[in-house]
């Protein structure tokens, strides 16, 4: 069923709720080339990966999470649509990225009617099932038909629904698939959470946060850290969580601190798995997996007085926010949903180490090498230097703010130099002749400063 050319929608976000045995069945097989893989906001290696190592890939949008995907998106064997996440669903339903031939979807029930009960994750899967000529499913026993009441479609109903007549095929597995691993904080970690916390606790005692607000900490040992630090502000049970689900909201939604979970996907380890399943009444309720149109919804986060931190590889001193390229050409992961959530809160925070690579790359730079999120767009920058408020602030004001509090030291008087060198001769502070000297050097000697070994 899977040939040469097709495109073919497959569940999956953030490497959870993925299929496991179709697509890497097809890769084995290594007959259909030049597939169109589309998923939510990225899927497993199963599928992405598999399909990569062999070659077949032609595109791949919205999101990617693959090592070995992304250096063939580098090396422009694959072409890729980096896109907002909460776009998705829509540009599949209005024909911009050609007709789905086929959906490929991991469930755990699959009801009477052929309405399909996914597992860790919706995304975009609505969406391909709905448009899709055919449809495969995964029927994973792993995760039991229990779950059903967990996840909320567009429609309000528990299942995706499906015409069963579009249901091409059906195959049982029973396989976890790799669950996340809970990874360790570093002290910088702590360091940035602490100083994210500063920020939550002052907004709070100034009145600009009150009452019943939503924190959407995004994922990785930062947000591990933030989320972990933050437990001692949830004690009235008045927080709400936006975004991908980590282990620890599933605790403090047990323990009563959180109010409520909504999100795309639920990104959990082994133990946070056991925990979810082996309190699954108690929960249900309490935790909705949405389609990503809905997760990430404008209207719905504007509602929800939401808190947004999120992750930066660099930030300049006039707050704009590169979270996606290195060196201005090469893709890491993508945009994902970092814009959705930071354009509609009441708080956009980004935060990164002020420095990488042991010092040889400052990540407080004059200009990013590429921008996804503009200064208009971010209220705060963290790292564990400090914070910058640039709300209310004109460009030079913001980067005295950012330069003083958020830099690493040891470059802070380069960043005072370039500043000095723009010397006012407009309203940003911008010299188009030397804005992306940091960035040369680093490439010519492998350090940001302009000494040491071959950069790569």
């Amino acid at each position: 069923m899977i040939r040469s050319g097709m495109t073919v929608g497959c569940s999956g976000f953030v490497s959870v709720g993925h299929p496991k045995r179709v697509l890497k069945a097809a890769a084995a097989k290594g007959r259909a080339k030049g597939l169109h893989l589309l998923s939510g906001g990225g899927t497993g290696d199963e599928c992405v990966g598999e399909l990569a190592r062999n070659h077949m890939l032609a595109f791949l949008c919205p999101y990617n999470n693959n090592p070995d995907a992304r250096r063939l998106i580098n090396a422009g064997e694959i072409e890729y649509v980096d896109m907002h996440l909460s776009d998705m669903p829509g540009a599949v339903r209005s024909g911009l990225l050609g007709n789905i031939d086929l959906a490929v979807i991991e469930c755990c029930m699959i009801n009477d009617d052929g309405g399909i009960v996914p597992t860790l994750s919706v995304g975009a899967s609505e969406a391909f099932v709905e448009c899709a000529e055919k449809v495969i499913l995964e029927l994973n026993l792993a995760y039991p038909s229990t779950m059903y009441g967990l996840h909320r479609m567009t429609d309000g109903t528990h299942s995706i629904k499906c015409d069963p007549k579009k249901i091409a095929g059906i195959v049982v597995t029973d396989e976890y698939g790799q669950l996340a691993s809970v990874p360790s904080p570093s002290p910088t970690d702590d360091a940035i959470a602490e100083n994210v916390i500063k920020i939550i606790q002052k907004e709070c005692a100034d009145g600009r946060v009150s009452g019943e607000f939503a924190i959407e900490p995004g994922i990785g040992s930062v947000a591990v850290a933030v989320f972990t630090k933050m437990s001692s502000l949830m004690k009235n049970g008045s927080v709400n969580y936006v975004g991908v689900v980590q282990d620890s909201a599933i605790d403090l939604l047990l323990s009563g601190n959180i109010k409520k979970i909504t999100g795309a996907a639920l990104r959990l380890s082994e133990n946070g798995l056991s925990k979810l399943l082996g309190n699954i009444d108690r929960l249900r309720g309490k935790i909705e997996i949405l389609p990503q149109d809905v997760s990430n919804n404008c209207g719905n986060l504007d509602r929800c007085r939401l808190i947004a931190v999120n992750t930066a590889i660099e930030a300049d001193i006039t707050g704009n926010i590169n979270s996606t390229h290195l060196l201005g050409d090469k893709i890491m992961n993508g945009i994902g949903g970092a814009a959705d959530f930071a354009r509609h809160s009441v708080l956009s925070v980004f935060m990164t180490p002020s420095v990488a690579k042991n010092g040889q790359i400052s990540c407080i730079v004059p200009s990013v090498s590429h921008v996804d999120h503009n200064a208009y767009d971010v209220d705060f920058i963290v790292t564990e230097q400090g914070y910058a408020d640039l709300r209310c602030k004109a460009p030079y004001q913001r980067a005295e703010q950012i330069i003083n509090n958020c830099a690493e030291v040891g470059y802070r008087e380069q960043l005072k130099e370039y500043l000095n060198r723009c010397a006012r001769s407009g309203y940003t502070p911008f010299d188009i002749e030397h804005s992306m000297d940091w960035h040369k050097n680093y490439i010519l000697s492998g350090n940001m400063r302009g000494s040491g070994s071959p950069g790569k």
